[in-house]
């Protein structure tokens, strides 16, 4: 039995699915980017399917090569500007590992849904028997913002933390980091923001400290009160891709522990992101 493939039909399917992978890889990874660069990488992996499909007789080693060795890294390379080789690493074990989840789910529905022999249909030119072209693109619509939600949710669930290093007088301390988005507090001259350190921690990135400044606060059960702050030398924040140094920050020192577990011993004003 013999089957027509309508290469354009090909091409505009994988094209639309390696561009969904690229941008979806680019969200777990917290990258950023045109859009321009997700088509480069999805044009890249569709002018490989249709050239492997234009080969029939390709060797299966021959073929495997050029999916893995050439076609994976060419995508990643024209999707993410970044080009180190462990960050070029990490973009192609994520970029195969995501084809294979994606894999495993496009089985799951021709399995269990019609939506494999329309696929199949459509890839054949038989258009009366196969899915609508606007409704699989808007089932791929419908993916990409499935995707995203879910995205979000682990992301809200993972929480505003960030990893920190201060600075006082040349030393230096890390420390885990809450963003407190209701943190508005700044020092009443300057307007600067001040952040607030656990006392364990302040205790042992500064156990003696000098040109204390004190800033009045409020709290719930306090309607008045006074916190020490110091001027640190500098404040890295840093959480995945994203990275910003504050130079010369007032710090708050707390007395106590910030958190009950002590999940975290600073938090954020959020000024100093604005």
């Amino acid at each position: 039995m013999a089957y027509d493939l309508y290469i354009d039909v090909l091409f505009l399917m994988n094209f639309l699915m390696d561009t969904l992978l690229l941008w979806t890889l680019r969200k777990i990874l917290k990258y950023r980017g045109s859009p321009l660069r997700l088509f480069s990488g999805g044009l890249v992996g569709a002018l490989w399917a249709c050239a492997a499909a234009l080969c029939p007789g390709m060797p299966p080693a021959a073929r495997a090569a050029g999916t893995y060795v050439i076609a994976g890294p060419a995508m990643a390379a024209a999707a993410f500007s970044r080009g180190g080789v462990k960050e070029r690493v990490r973009q192609i074990l994520g970029l195969y590992l995501l084809a294979v989840l994606f894999g495993g789910a496009g089985a799951f529905l021709c399995l269990h849904t019609p939506a494999g022999y329309w696929i199949a249909q459509l890839s054949r030119g038989n258009v009366r028997e196969a899915l609508p072209v606007f409704i699989f693109l808007l089932l791929m619509a419908g993916c990409g913002f499935g995707f995203k939600f879910i995205l979000s949710l682990l992301e809200e669930k993972r929480g505003k933390f960030y990893q920190v290093t201060l600075c006082y007088r040349g030393n230096k301390k890390e420390v885990t980091a809450l963003l407190d988005t209701g943190n508005r507090l700044s020092e009443p001259v300057s307007g600067k923001p001040v952040s607030v350190l656990s006392g364990e921690a302040a205790r042992e990135l500064c156990p003696r400290v000098a040109g204390v400044i004190y800033v009045p606060y409020r709290s719930v059960g306090r309607a008045h009160g006074l916190l020490a702050a110091v001027r640190m030398d500098f404040m890295e924040i840093r959480r995945d891709d994203f990275y910003l140094k504050v130079e010369s920050p007032l710090v708050g020192l707390s007395k106590e522990s910030l958190s009950a577990g002590g999940s975290f011993d600073l938090l954020l004003n959020e000024k100093l992101f604005e």
